[in-house]
């Protein structure tokens, strides 16, 4: 997960368009938003698992074994 961060943060910095000099460390932001939002328990399981996925893409390798795990019942999720 901290390797992912570092891409990101490195992402963003190397793409910002900004003049003025660019912001160093993390900027923790929350929004209160009224709605429902349906996502799959296989991603919030990488997620848990793994961290957000590198450049936004989920390995397809690990959600296929937690998606055999749901099934089988190895992982349980929330009914």
């Amino acid at each position: 997960m901290a390797q992912s961060l570092k891409e990101q943060f490195a992402y963003l910095e190397s793409h910002s368009t900004s003049t003025q000099q660019k912001a160093k460390g993390v900027i923790i932001a929350e929004i209160a938003v009224k709605a429902r939002v349906d996502v799959k328990w296989e991603y919030v399981i990488y997620i848990q698992m793994y961290g957000p996925p590198v450049k936004g893409q989920f390995d397809p390798v690990y959600l296929e074994q937690i998606r055999d795990g749901i099934e089988d019942g190895t992982i349980k999720v929330p009914g």
